[in-house]
Formats: structure tokens, C-alpha cells, sequence
């Protein structure tokens, strides 16, 4: 491997224009030259375009589709990279001056299967810190592994990605958890080294703009199919599972859908039979008036 690499940044967007110029800075002023930034841009309506080409620099290749989603701008940035390694950033978010150049002095010299994570920082719209976070462990279901898969926080190999055939299209959400799910197998495989970076290197922006964890609808179709995919790997990890079933049967009440919501609720005390907690979102499923007040119903 050589001693300066080239990280291909992967970053997918949509009309996000008038955030994306902290962004590209952020990028432009690392003290790691060996970088390229792929912007997969989504179909964006608005400037998007004449701002990303408004930066004269070849390391950034910018492509723009129609629009088909964030997961598959990911997985056709990736097919664009030319490094050996890939890291993604969400195009709302931006980077410490060193990010690269302390992730990248991580890696080991004739040794591509080392993957290097560090931490964050969340950041509201007045710039202000709201929170840290590090690297830490992911439990059992994880094989306990210490990381962070965050937008910026985790670097590894292309050569995973491929082999594993990319995000998975099909989810609404959890891609990030979904696709960590199937790098444990090749993290085994190839007996990887992980690196761990106890600083928070990348600034997440937390907005009221479009953001998953606002689309109850989305978190119910994604974590029902995750763990519909890996029901066997969750069936071995109770705490996980239950979490996955009461997650659907919230997000279930949430959407209108009282019938499955109620069916997942019951699941859950399957898993957990001695849990209290297990019957008091049972009841919450199964009582509408305590359910509005508590998880409130999408009209």
C-alpha cells in the first residue's frame, strides 16, 4: 500500500446547496492532499450544481441523476471512486482541518484490511455543541466491536464495500446499521485491524431540515425489513431484538398502523417476558387514548 492514499470521500445530496459550501471548505482545507470527493447529487432543484462547479478543483467530481435516493447516490459514488479506501459525509455536515490526516496516519503500511473510526460532535443551527460522541462498544450483536459508523466517523477499504454489494437499495432506513451488519462477517474474514481515534474529528449539523429520525414511516418499513433480512442473527441477541420490535411497534402506532403495532408489542413480550416495560407498551398499542397522548397518531 502506498504511503499516501487516496480516500475517496463519497457524498450524496439534495438541494442542499446553501449548506454545502461549509462542506466543500472543510474539504478544500485538509492538511491530507491524497483525497477526491464524489458528489452523487440526487436530482437537486436547486443551484447545487453551479455551486459544487463554482469550486476549481479536480479532486472534486461532482454527477447528478435523477432522483433515486440517497442510498443509491452511495452506492454509484462508490462506483466512481478511485481509492483504495472510501469514507461517507453527509452533505450537511463538515470536518475538522485534520480529519483525514489523522485517520489516514492510522493506516498501516502494506496492510489494506485496517479500518479507523473516530469520534463527533453534534452541532445545532446556532453552531453551538450539543453533544459528543466516541467510539464505543457496540454490543454482542456487533461482536462487541468499538466504533462509531456515523456520517464521517468510520474509514475502511472499497474492496469490503464491493464485495458485500453496497447499501442495501431497498431500505428507507438503518442502511448505515444494516450494511455494518454484513462487514462483520469481512471484518472477520480478514482478521482486521481497527483503529480507534478518541477525538471527534467530524461536526454533524443537526437542523430542521429533511432527516430521517422525522419520518416515522421510513423507520418502520426500514428496521421491519432489517430484521425480517437478519432474523436469524437477531433471534441470538434478545436486547437487540426486542429493541427492533418495540422501535416497529412505536413507529407502527405512530403511522395509523394500531394493528401491527399491537402484534409487535405482543412480540416483544416474547423476547422479553419479565421486562415491565414490555406490557406497558402493550397496553399503550392496545388502549388508543393512552397511545395518542404517549406516541401520538400521524392523521
Amino acid at each position: 500500500m502506498l504511503n499516501s492514499p487516496t480516500i475517496s470521500i463519497i457524498t450524496p445530496t439534495y438541494n442542499r446547496a446553501h449548506l454545502l459550501p461549509r462542506m466543500l471548505d472543510s474539504i478544500i482545507n485538509q492538511n491530507y492532499a491524497n483525497w477526491e470527493l464524489v458528489i452523487a447529487d440526487d436530482g437537486s432543484k436547486d443551484n447545487t450544481e453551479e455551486v459544487v462547479l463554482n469550486y476549481k478543483d479536480s479532486r472534486i467530481r461532482y454527477f447528478k441523476s435523477d432522483n433515486r435516493g440517497a442510498t443509491v447516490q452511495r452506492n454509484f459514488g462508490v462506483s466512481k471512486a478511485t481509492g483504495d479506501y472510501i469514507i461517507f459525509l453527509d452533505s450537511d455536515d463538515w470536518v475538522e482541518k485534520d480529519w483525514l490526516e489523522k485517520l489516514t496516519s492510522n493506516l498501516i503500511p502494506e496492510n489494506n484490511n485496517v479500518i479507523v473510526t473516530c469520534g463527533w460532535r453534534k452541532v445545532n443551527q446556532n453552531f453551538n455543541e450539543i453533544e459528543k460522541g466516541y467510539p464505543e462498544n457496540l454490543g454482542p450483536m456487533f461482536n462487541n466491536l468499538k466504533l462509531n459508523f456515523l456520517s464521517g466517523t468510520l474509514l475502511y477499504p472499497k474492496k469490503y464495500f464491493i464485495e458485500i454489494g453496497g447499501y442495501d437499495e431497498e431500505l428507507p432506513s438503518g442502511h448505515h446499521t444494516e450494511i455494518l451488519i454484513r462487514l462483520l462477517y469481512l471484518i472477520k474474514k480478514y482478521k482486521t485491524q481497527i483503529k480507534i481515534i478518541e477525538h471527534p474529528l467530524v461536526n454533524i449539523y443537526i437542523h430542521s431540515g429533511l432527516r430521517i429520525r422525522h419520518n416515522f414511516d421510513g423507520i418502520y418499513q426500514g428496521s421491519k425489513l432489517i430484521l425480517n433480512k437478519h432474523l436469524g442473527l437477531f433471534e441470538k441477541h434478545p436486547d437487540k431484538h426486542f429493541d427492533y420490535l418495540s422501535i416497529i411497534a412505536v413507529c407502527a402506532y405512530r403511522t395509523g398502523r394500531t394493528e401491527e403495532s399491537r402484534k409487535y408489542s405482543k412480540k416483544a413480550i416474547t423476547i422479553k417476558p419479565f421486562y415491565y416495560l414490555s406490557y406497558v407498551r402493550y397496553l399503550i398499542a392496545n388502549t388508543p387514548l393512552l397511545g395518542n397522548k404517549v406516541w401520538g397518531k400521524k392523521r
